[in-house]
């Protein structure tokens, strides 16, 4: 039995038309090829610029963290204290662990001493920029986490500072010594002192030495 023309007859099937070659296609497939040799490079490139910056940033915050801490810790009162310093502890040592693996990715790590084969060139470096992609991954991941202990940090120090204005408190300096609290009842020759704790401290303004407001005991 004939089919018609232009059909294919059962039995022979029809070979996939191949798409045109190319210039461009030519040039793409080289890249591709040519990508497995600078691979490593590109890896390291990248981790090096990252741990530039995370360093930058950790030496800054770490910092920043040493000077103002002791005046922050001062403004805040009950459990915000310790939970702010946990929280900033832990920020600091998430990006100092990214920093770590970002030099790790940069850099690598030093292997034992092997005869050099193509074979083997290849599956070194194959293997090395795995690695470096993965502590790369595992340095984006360190830094997102610390930057959002830092955050968390930052609002309890918001949110837990005391409301007190400076002068609230007092800081008077007296022959036994020294007492802060809030001013209680005084007059023309004793001065009164509450201290946090409940406490009273009665100065004799003769005896007094100084009094300054303060923002906090």
């Amino acid at each position: 039995m004939s089919t018609p023309q232009g059909e294919p007859q059962s039995g022979n099937p029809v070979p996939p038309v191949q798409p045109p070659v190319t210039l461009n296609s030519k040039r793409w497939a080289q890249r591709a090829d040519s990508l497995q040799f600078t691979e490593l490079s590109s890896v390291r490139s990248v981790a090096q610029n990252w741990r530039t910056g995370l360093a930058g940033l950790t030496s800054l915050l770490s910092v920043t963290s040493i000077v103002v801490a002791p005046g922050v810790a001062d403004r805040l009162n009950g459990v915000c204290r310790p939970i702010a310093g946990v929280l900033a502890l832990a920020g600091l040592l998430a990006l100092l662990y990214g920093t770590w693996q970002a030099m790790s990715a940069a850099f690598g790590v030093t292997g034992g001493a092997v005869r050099i084969t193509g074979e083997r060139l290849r599956k070194w470096e194959s293997d090395s920029a795995g690695q470096g992609a993965a502590a790369l991954a595992r340095a984006r991941r360190a830094t997102l986490t610390g930057l959002v202990l830092l955050i968390a940090t930052t609002a309890v120090v918001f949110f837990g500072a005391t409301t007190n204005p400076v002068g609230t408190f007092v800081r008077a300096e007296g022959p036994s010594g020294s007492f802060c609290g809030h001013l209680g009842h005084s007059d023309a020759e004793k001065l009164e002192i509450i201290g946090n704790d409940g406490s009273i401290h009665q100065l004799d303004l003769k005896e007094l030495k100084s009094i300054q407001p303060t923002s906090s005991c």
